[in-house]
């Protein structure tokens, strides 16, 4: 649903975090409140 509005990959450097598990990660957040340095 949110994907397409994502920017498109450059091809430089590999990241550790694709642009999904980042937004994953900031709605795990937002729905557990739980800290930053707790997420998985």
């Amino acid at each position: 649903m949110i994907e397409p509005l994502l920017p498109k990959k450059k091809k430089t450097c590999p990241t550790k975090w694709n642009n999904r598990e980042i937004l994953d990660g900031i709605l795990y957040q937002l729905k557990n409140g739980c800290n930053w340095c707790d997420l998985p």
